[in-house]
């Protein structure tokens, strides 16, 4: 997040406050929305992805963390949601530069 704000010509807190008032959230909460689409996308797209893959695919630091995300956005485990549902995303498109989200990468 600093190199965005630095490329804004902008302080991290400024960039934060920007942003937070134009997208309704902080830039940090953007970044678990976008990487979680980005995981339900791949697992759309690859639906015998593991988790671990999945997780380090999508930038997470382990898969623990991805599990983490997944229920607070879902109620419940990637495994759970997995067997009750299909995973769907159309937040990303095959063009999309969103999809790529460098592994490792933190907020």
């Amino acid at each position: 997040m600093n190199t965005l704000a630095e490329s804004a010509c902008l302080g991290y807190r400024q960039f934060k406050r920007v942003f937070t008032n134009y997208i309704g959230m902080s830039p940090k909460e953007y970044y678990r929305v976008v990487r979680f689409q980005r995981a339900l996308y791949l697992l759309q797209n690859h639906p015998g992805m593991e988790f671990v893959d999945l997780a380090y695919s999508c930038g997470f630091y382990d898969s623990s963390h991805l599990v983490k995300d997944f229920k607070e956005f879902t109620g419940c485990s990637p495994t759970q949601y997995l067997s009750s549902r299909s995973p769907y995303s159309t937040f990303f498109s095959e063009d999309c530069r969103l999809n790529v989200i460098k592994s490792h990468s933190h907020a």
